[in-house]
């Protein structure tokens, strides 16, 4: 996962370059268990965590592999730098916040909804109404409803979020926050298990959740640039390999 996070820049004869990985992204520290990066520009933090404890000499032997930093020290000296180069710069309208920046961060971090509970091939591409900033596809899983549902009326809502159902019956919907709003799109023929995994999810759900207690979700924090906020408080995000 680092590897494929980590920047890389390829600069060409005519000044034009190609970036590969996130402009800015640095290592932060090697722990025994994670790879904590630090996005300079946001200053946006993200962990990288393993299933399974080593030690940080491991650890770091592990990431020097699988980045092919040892055969490119240099990649790995520049991962560790405090500074970014003027060809990263160049990258600055990707993480300029816009008016949909708060709703895809918070979607971005319930994410899990999608990678942990159905082979989902979900993606954002552009959008396709002329009212929505972005298009949020999957070709396997749950119906928009059940999505848009989870998405505000569950445990791991968006707080504030409204889900509307697309006209005339159509598998579409539009989740909006404040003046931003996000197509949910996925197609109209599902297998079977969709509705099943819709319903393991809530009612796990609930379980988590003992009578009377609210969720505890960071509901009401704003979203930084980044990553989002509304996970625990009191625990980092980290994205599993």
């Amino acid at each position: 996962m680092a590897n494929y996070l980590l920047p890389q820049t390829v600069t060409y004869a005519d000044g034009s370059h190609v970036h590969f990985g996130i402009p800015g992204l640095r290592i932060e520290r090697v722990t025994a268990r994670a790879v904590h990066l630090l996005h300079l520009p946001t200053q946006g933090r993200l962990e990288l965590r393993e299933y399974h404890c080593g030690t940080p000499r491991s650890m770091r032997s592990r990431l020097r592999w699988e980045t092919g930093s040892a055969e490119i020290p240099e990649n790995l000296a520049f991962w560790y730098t405090a500074g970014i180069t003027a060809a990263e710069e160049s990258a600055a309208p990707h993480w300029a916040p816009t008016p949909c920046t708060p709703l895809r961060s918070r979607l971005m971090v319930r994410a899990s909804t999608w990678w942990r509970h159905w082979p989902h091939t979900a993606e954002i591409v552009p959008a396709r109404r002329s009212n929505t900033s972005r298009c949020l596809k999957w070709r396997e899983g749950p119906s928009c409803t059940e999505v848009g549902d989870l998405l505000v009326n569950s445990a791991i809502r968006i707080s504030d979020a409204a889900n509307v159902s697309g006209p005339d019956g159509a598998d579409v919907s539009l989740l909006t926050l404040g003046s931003a709003t996000i197509e949910l799109a996925c197609p109209s023929q599902r297998g079977t298990s969709a509705g099943t995994g819709i319903a393991l999810v809530l009612v796990n759900l609930r379980r988590l959740l003992k009578p009377g207690q609210a969720p505890r979700l960071a509901q009401d924090e704003p979203a930084d640039r980044f990553g989002g906020s509304a996970w625990p408080a009191d625990q980092p995000a980290p994205i599993r390999r």
